[in-house]
């Protein structure tokens, strides 16, 4: 387990660094779930580029058991202040309060994962699982999992944190953090505060930026930066935690009901002939999108890497090979509906793919349906084949469950594919605790599942931006929420007056 970064060297200036954020239509709040990492601590967080994992509350990890783990707490942790000014210690007592309240609040975690909760002695807290969870130092490292105080912050009801920052002042416009004055040394943050401005609208956070009000300005996913930047802008970017493929569905049932399929499907010859006709390159050119494999590029560590990607046959375009594959399967000229949302970007990649297949054989034929009902039919497994773009890919295992017999939620295949080779493949990375062993297990399981012919065909994630101020060091976009929690201490700007 890797320590917290820490500021070391000449130490600049004390700045402040001004976040923007786009409030909740529905309850005017401020919207970045990643910045309730700023208050609040968890035990570990995981470097999803590694992926490894960073300390925080706790300062070891032991795993003595393959259903048990052993968590060994920093010492002298005190909560930030509540509304009475008081500040109450951190320990292996109120962590576990915390995670049985949790559980009461009916967080998957705490009930689905894990069985009951020990604490030796005050410093040493003890998970018992269900079952060995390859997952457990993300779903811990989760915004949700972040551990919460008995005490409230003066005029909410929201509980106490232990994080790095201390939220000092809430209005109308947005929230000021001050540093958490118990940290010192090398572990105090360089920032002497974060202040995050609310908008109504993305349109009035470009404005503050542009008129550098705001230094750190970050994009919803598929908006690329705005043209005409202050001078000395940098702009950062990286994968979002989506997919879009393309899906194929091989029975004609599925969940117990009747839906559409195409008998075809069913021969992995015809579905790495779909495969082999995409042309990837235009259809990523569109908006800048990433390769991406079963696991997408923003869980870079479980992830097949692009350029490994990119040599396998199903992301090489070969149109006499998939000819040939159509040839031998005997259904040459196959016809089927391609249903696509009645989203602008699906509607050109629509065109794009419906040519790429047909050049090689097939004859698809495009169905626009609105959302709605293309959402309804997508996930109940009712298509023929179908273009898609999922989102709130959050942990690297979703993108491997998409692919087994029992699907993402444990029910059915939206594809109604089923490998039992991949299924056992799929069982053991959920069940390794080491991160960098599950990475290895995930990517032997992707290749395996790629080399039979998925009758899901990973595309690509599109990109989000984020733009940075000059003079701003230390904040690194790709880390996603790391970089909120644990890499903010290492942020830093530049004094104002």
């Amino acid at each position: 387990m890797n320590d917290r970064p820490k500021s070391t060297g000449k130490r600049p200036p004390a700045g402040v660094l001004r976040l923007g954020r786009v409030r909740n239509a529905g309850t005017g709040l401020l919207s970045d779930n990643e910045d309730l990492l700023l208050a609040y601590a968890r035990l570990v967080a995981v470097d999803p580029r590694g992926p490894a994992v960073h300390q925080e509350i706790a300062r070891a990890v032991e795993q003595p058991e393959p259903q048990l783990v052993r968590f060994t707490l920093r010492e002298s942790q005190r909560f930030h202040p509540d509304g009475n000014g008081t500040e109450q210690p951190l320990s292996a007592d109120t962590v576990r309060t915390d995670f049985q309240r949790r559980a009461s609040e009916g967080h998957t975690l705490f009930t689905e994962v894990v069985d009951r909760i020990d604490r030796p002695d005050s410093r040493t807290l003890v998970l018992h699982l269900k079952a060995p969870f390859g997952l457990l130092f993300e779903l811990l490292g989760a915004p949700g999992a972040s551990v919460r105080g008995e005490g409230n912050y003066a005029g909410t009801t929201e509980r106490v944190g232990s994080g790095m920052w201390v939220p000092k002042k809430r209005g109308d416009t947005g929230m000021r953090y001050a540093t958490n004055p118990t940290l010192t040394g090398d572990a105090k943050p360089l920032l002497g505060a974060i202040e995050v401005t609310g908008a109504n609208v993305a349109s009035e956070l470009d404005a503050a930026f542009a008129r550098g009000e705001i230094d750190v300005r970050t994009l919803a996913a598929g908006t690329r930066p705005a043209s005409g930047l202050p001078q000395g802008t940098s702009t950062q970017q990286r994968p979002a935690r989506r997919l879009r493929g393309l899906g194929l569905s091989l029975l004609p049932s599925k969940n117990g009901a009747s839906v559409r399929y195409v008998a075809a499907f069913q021969d992995a010859r015809v579905r790495r002939a779909i495969g082999m006709s995409l042309e990837r390159e235009p259809l990523l050119a569109l908006d800048r999108s990433y390769t991406s494999g079963p696991v997408g590029p923003a869980h870079a560590g479980d992830a097949i890497p692009e350029q490994e990607l990119l040599g396998h046959p199903l992301y090489r375009r070969d149109a006499h090979e998939a000819r040939q594959l159509l040839v031998a399967a005997g259904v040459e000229g196959l016809t089927f509906r391609l249903s696509v949302p009645d989203l602008p970007l699906m509607l050109q990649w629509s065109q794009l793919v419906a040519e790429n297949l047909q050049s090689t054989g097939f004859a698809p034929r495009l169905q626009t349906v609105p959302f709605e009902g293309w959402q309804k039919s997508f996930m109940a497994g009712d298509f023929e084949a179908t273009l898609f773009d999922l989102g709130a890919i959050d942990t690297p295992d979703i993108g491997l469950r998409l692919h087994t017999t029992e699907g993402i939620a444990g029910k059915f295949s939206l594809w109604g594919y089923s490998n039992p080779m991949y299924d056992v493949a799929v069982r053991g990375v959920l069940s390794a605790f080491d991160p960098k062993e599950r990475a290895q297990k995930s990517r032997a399981a992707q290749k395996l599942l790629l080399d039979d012919g998925p009758a899901m065909l990973p595309i690509a994630s599109m990109p989000e931006y984020a733009t940075i101020a000059a003079g701003i060091s230390g904040y690194e976009f790709n880390a996603y929420d790391l970089n909120t929690g644990v890499l903010s201490g290492i942020w830093s700007a530049p004094q104002r007056a």
